[in-house]
């Protein structure tokens, strides 16, 4: 299957498509898990959130390879 470019950067299009997915489900959750993907992934959503208006946003933490306590005591607080 031949590679379709676009003439878009990554962060454009990962925001477009999170704004697909918060104007197309009435309830979202962003899986979390503390390392450097899911903190980008965490923060994209934060942002395209606040300009749909759907927050409070819903974030699932989950990480079986090492919980840190200073992670799941933390609070995500707009």
């Amino acid at each position: 299957m031949p590679k379709n470019y676009l003439n878009e950067n990554v962060y454009t299009a990962a925001r477009k498509r999170m704004q697909d997915i918060f104007n197309t489900f009435p309830k979202t959750y962003i899986a979390f898990s503390g390392g450097k993907d899911s903190t980008v992934m965490l923060h994209l959503a934060l942002e395209v959130a606040k300009l749909e208006n759907c927050l409070p946003l819903n974030v699932l933490f989950v990480d079986l390879e090492g919980q840190y306590n200073t992670t799941i005591q933390s609070s995500f607080k707009l």
